[in-house]
């Protein structure tokens, strides 16, 4: 329609006239925009480092709705049959109705040592969306649900948005290769190695890839007709120790490069395909649950398998983390000794994790911001000895430059249910109690009544010392002579 939108760091999205360059109207946000706008239908989507995605209506900049995420957006979205796509700093991936931006599903990044962040373009195809992440991962996620369909491992963050052509997966990564993978199943295909990071998008045309690198060339691959290696099937059922399914459970195939996955249903049924390999088996429980993550190495697959897993039952560990402002710390690592349990804080800062009953130490490793760019702020890690689990406790943690405290409640133990459909909101973060942990409190000399109003009346007058010099002297002689006689 004649106009050019575009977004800059000082907050603004222009609309300029396409021949002229004259702007037409601007908008203005709270943050750097480094998002390119999608324009649909008359909309403009884009997003801010005011941790806000926006949909303006495009003849005029009206803004139409809003979104709050934890995080800056500068991912450019993506909008497929009424659904846009976009990544957030706060280490999700959100689908959101286009028409008036209530959100249909999330998805947080799965590994690295302080969450993740995600830069990545989603690209759509077939009814999957395929991202990359700063955890060094790429995902495809079912575009109606959010499921996870697969992960594979690269070496490095993952900037580079995806590009699908017929059946692969063409990405780069801050290793410095560029990777083809199998789009159905996340098996790699080839990569290659180039001489610096890779944040430059693949482009294929006529079935060659194009991409750039930090080493200052531009590359030219061959795109024959590679077909994957032979596949398998696992499945089976995630159930609890009386044999019922447990829906939501995440199952995690792992092998160095290929990371495939799946959810269990609502009958706790699931299925992955896997090429041919030794794998180490993790089962993440349902969100909020009392199940313990379950662990298994040296499984081998060379055909179709059933693999049945059984989870225990725990005790539940979760609260809030936050600064001492009260502001949530998001991609905190939450740890409970070497059981080998863990969780990150999300957007709120609300955390879980399920262990057996026993004594801890509880560590909690907090960072907020982003390695490479924007605001960081580190806080030390915070550490509680002789932890004890043998309930269901809330553990709310306070993290700060100076100080770390920490409140807990213990709860009722009760038996989880296979869905965690009574679990407390992770968005409303509580007002958390602050108890400094094993802080004694020395003995105070004892002081006569008189005295403590005198020394109160010292205190009244030494604060116009600055104004009235004298006063400050009186007040400093009165005090002095007055505690002497009282001793």
């Amino acid at each position: 329609d004649g106009k050019v939108f575009v977004g800059s760091a000082t907050g603004y999205m222009y609309a300029l006239d396409a021949d002229s360059g004259l702007p037409i109207w601007s908008y203005h946000t709270g943050g750097c925009i480094f998002s390119s706008p999608a324009v649909v239908a008359g909309v403009v989507y884009f997003g801010s480092d005011d941790q806000t995605f926006y949909a303006l209506r495009a003849s005029d900049g009206t803004q139409i709705w809003n979104y709050s995420t934890g995080g800056f957006i500068d991912t450019s979205p993506v909008v497929v049959n009424g659904i846009v796509y976009f990544g957030s700093r706060d280490g999700y991936v959100y689908a959101l109705n286009a028409t008036n931006g209530i959100q249909i599903w999330e998805f947080r990044a799965l590994h690295g040592n302080y969450g993740s962040y995600y830069y990545s373009t989603p690209a759509v195809a077939n009814g999957v969306i395929y991202v990359g992440s700063y955890d060094s991962y790429i995902y495809a996620l079912n575009a109606t649900n959010g499921d996870l369909i697969w992960e594979s491992a690269t070496g490095g963050y993952v900037f580079s948005s995806p590009v699908v052509a017929g059946v692969i997966v063409y990405v780069g990564s801050f290793d410095g290769k560029v990777y083809a993978f199998d789009a159905i199943t996340g098996g790699k295909i080839w990569s290659y190695q180039t001489g610096d990071q890779m944040r430059s998008s693949c482009a294929v045309v006529n079935r060659v890839v194009y991409v750039g690198s930090g080493d200052g060339f531009l590359y030219a691959f061959g795109s024959p007709n590679a077909q994957p290696a032979a596949s398998y099937k696992i499945s089976g059922y995630v159930l609890d120790e009386d044999g019922n399914g447990i829906e939501g459970a995440h199952i995690i195939f792992n092998v160095p490069e290929i990371v495939p996955s799946a959810t269990s249903d609502l009958s706790g049924y699931y299925e992955i395909t896997a090429p041919a390999g030794t794998y180490h088996v993790n089962v993440w429980p349902p969100f909020d649950s009392n199940y313990i993550s379950y662990d298994e190495s040296g499984l081998t697959v060379g055909s179709d398998i059933t693999k049945n897993i059984t989870l225990q039952s725990g005790y539940k560990v979760s609260g809030w983390i936050s600064d001492t402002s009260k502001n949530p710390v998001v991609g905190a690592v939450v740890l409970l000794g070497d059981h080998g349990s863990g969780w990150f804080s999300n957007s709120s800062g609300y955390y879980f994790l399920s262990v057996p009953a026993g004594t801890y130490t509880i560590t909690a490793h907090p960072r907020t911001g982003d390695y490479y760019s924007g605001p960081t702020t580190d806080f030390p890690t915070y550490y509680e000895y002789n932890f004890t689990v043998d309930s269901n406790i809330v553990k709310n943690i306070t993290v700060g430059s100076s100080s770390q405290t920490s409140s807990s409640i213990s709860e009722p133990a009760s038996s989880p249910e296979p869905s965690a459909k009574s679990s407390p909101d992770p968005k409303a973060s509580p007002e958390l109690s602050s108890q400094p942990l094993d802080a004694a409190v020395p003995d105070q000399p004892t002081i006569s009544r008189n005295a403590a109003n005198l020394t109160l009346l010292g205190l009244i007058l030494g604060i116009v010392v600055v104004a009235t010099p004298i006063a400050g002297f009186i007040s400093g002689c009165l005090l002095f002579y007055y505690k002497k006689r009282n001793r």
